[in-house]
C-alpha cells in the first residue's frame, strides 16, 4: 500500500464544499486523479491519502457516505472529520 500526500484540490465551484471536489493531486510527486478514482483506491485499500496542515498535523482522507448523496472525500484525524482538505 502506498501513501500519497494531497497538496491541492480542484472543485467544480470554488465557493462549494467537499461534495464539489473533482480532483486531488500533488505536482511535486507528479500525480493528479479524480475524486471518484481516489474513492475507489481508498475503498480497495490499495492506497491511502493524507493532508498536512499549516501546523504540520497530518489528517487522513476518508470517504463520507450520506444517504441520498454521492460519496465524497474528507479529511479526518482521531475519528473526527475536519475541513483541512478545503484549505488547499
Amino acid at each position: 500500500m502506498a501513501d500519497y500526500q494531497v497538496t491541492y484540490i480542484t472543485k467544480s465551484n470554488p465557493a462549494a464544499s467537499h461534495e464539489d471536489i473533482t480532483h486531488i493531486g500533488n505536482p511535486v510527486q507528479g500525480w493528479k486523479m479524480t475524486q471518484d478514482e481516489a474513492i475507489r483506491l481508498i475503498d480497495s485499500k490499495l492506497h491511502e491519502f493524507y493532508v498536512v496542515d499549516a501546523n504540520n498535523v497530518t489528517s487522513s482522507l476518508g470517504v463520507v457516505r450520506e444517504a441520498g448523496r454521492s460519496p465524497y472525500l474528507r479529511a479526518h484525524i482521531d475519528g473526527e472529520w475536519n475541513d483541512v482538505l478545503l484549505s488547499l
